[in-house]
């Protein structure tokens, strides 16, 4: 998927990522891949057409001339999918292959984290995006359009629709996101101690 900008956020308990002009669906693609030359051994031709689903030669192939000679090329068109269906697939590859220095499982969790996971907040177009993060042994982490505020301060769970609601309810819930504003509100404060 194509997009316009993606800012990340840490906070020590949330790791946040907001990517904009993500379009409402993926691009049509064709896809081309080119098989054995006119003439080539059957058995060479039975597995280019194993290989890509091709029932007949004659009618899902077609036949090229190239600067080596002719050579049988398939072509797909692959129709794009709606974006809310191909981003919860991203969301969990990403999530998994994150590297970390040192990460650790929990219970009996088989997936590996740097910290303990305890809710994905996933929000495309105003809605929560379908789909989890599976943990292994039956257990997953639904996506969801729910977060909550300080651990302490604020720990009721509140709904967002989009990064605007969700920097401002976080700020409501007594988080800064930001770690810029958030150092230099504590400088701000240290020096109105000294």
């Amino acid at each position: 998927l194509s997009f316009d900008t993606a800012e990340a956020y840490a906070t020590p308990r949330r790791l946040a990522l907001v990517v904009d002009g993500l379009p409402a669906q993926q691009p049509d693609l064709t896809e081309e891949k080119k098989g054995p030359k006119y003439g080539a051994p059957a058995q060479a031709i039975q597995g280019f057409m194993k290989a890509n689903g091709i029932k007949s030669l004659d009618k899902e192939a077609e036949l090229r001339e190239t600067d080596k000679g002719a050579f049988y090329f398939v072509v797909r068109h692959i129709a794009g999918r709606p974006s809310a269906e191909v981003l919860p697939e991203i969301l969990a590859k990403a999530l998994t292959d994150l590297p970390w220095p040192k990460s650790m499982r929990w219970a009996a969790d088989t997936q590996r984290w740097v910290r303990p996971l305890h809710g994905i907040l996933a929000v495309f177009d105003g809605k929560p995006l379908k789909g989890a993060l599976a943990m292994g042994e039956g257990r997953a982490i639904a996506f969801a359009n729910t977060t909550q505020g300080h651990r302490f301060l604020a720990p009721d769970d509140f709904a967002v629709s989009g990064f605007a609601d969700y920097r401002a309810k976080l700020a409501e819930a007594k988080v800064v996101l930001d770690p810029a504003e958030r150092r230099a509100t504590i400088a701000e404060q240290a020096a109105a101690l000294g």
